[in-house]
């Protein structure tokens, strides 16, 4: 009974991890592709070409050789002090890129068996990924952030759980809301399951927030790395 039961809960965390790598090679199903409704007002900043970028150049008073020594070691504190993933790391002699993924957000996930609870245990809520490339120089150096992409935990009906950051999360909100609408139009109206998706969608704009706030705060800490001055390149 308890291999049987160690089998149940292998293959639900096996399922849950397939669910949440689209990007890496799972099925394509999960991934958004368009806004499912209007998109709503962003959060992270976008071009006319619906891509997120953020890129500027810092000045400051110091050579090349220590302005790259202090980014490498912000990149070793993302991994050992930030709980970042740092991917396909390059370390050249004047520039540094690597690809990013930072964890959003806690929630306790239980899984249960024949409706009894066998198992719970912590997971982040959702993922922010994007590339990071800096050029450094004498006295300045350049950074470029793009490609992002989040994923988060997958939900009921329409919504999606993968897809560039802004995009994912008005796929899943427009999706929520629909069926919400769709819920009123019937003619018994429960009012806990409004209540339900009203909470999910409470849920969605908090952890998009949350996502904002954890990719400004590592770019911030960019920025700041020691020096001040911001101006073209």
């Amino acid at each position: 009974m308890i291999k049987k039961l160690l089998l149940i809960i292998s293959i639900a965390i096996v399922s849950l991890n397939a669910n949440s790598q689209v990007k890496y090679g799972s099925s394509i199903t999960h991934t958004a592709f368009d806004t499912n409704g209007p998109m709503g007002e962003c959060l992270f900043n976008q071009n006319e070409n619906g891509e997120i970028i953020y890129s500027d150049v810092v000045h400051c008073n110091m050579s090349a050789d220590s302005i790259k020594g202090l980014l490498e070691e912000w990149v070793y504190d993302l991994e050992h002090t930030y709980q970042c993933s740092v991917n396909d790391l390059l370390l050249g002699l004047t520039k540094i890129c690597f690809e990013i993924e930072i964890p959003v957000g806690m929630e306790l996930f239980n899984i249960e068996v024949f409706e009894n609870s066998a198992a719970s245990f912590l997971r982040h809520k959702s993922q922010v990924t994007f590339k990071c490339k800096i050029d450094i120089r004498d006295g300045k150096y350049r950074y470029v952030l793009d490609n992002f992409y989040t994923n988060r935990r997958s939900i009921r009906g329409e919504a999606k759980s993968e897809g560039q950051s802004n995009m994912i999360h008005w796929q899943r909100v427009n999706s929520l809301k629909k069926e919400r609408e769709q819920l009123l139009n019937q003619n018994r109206v429960d009012n806990e399951e409004v209540a339900e998706y009203d909470s999910l969608i409470e849920s969605e704009n908090a952890s998009y927030q949350a996502e904002y706030d954890a990719v400004m705060y590592i770019l911030n800490v960019l920025k700041e790395q020691r020096f001040t001055i911001i101006s073209d390149f």
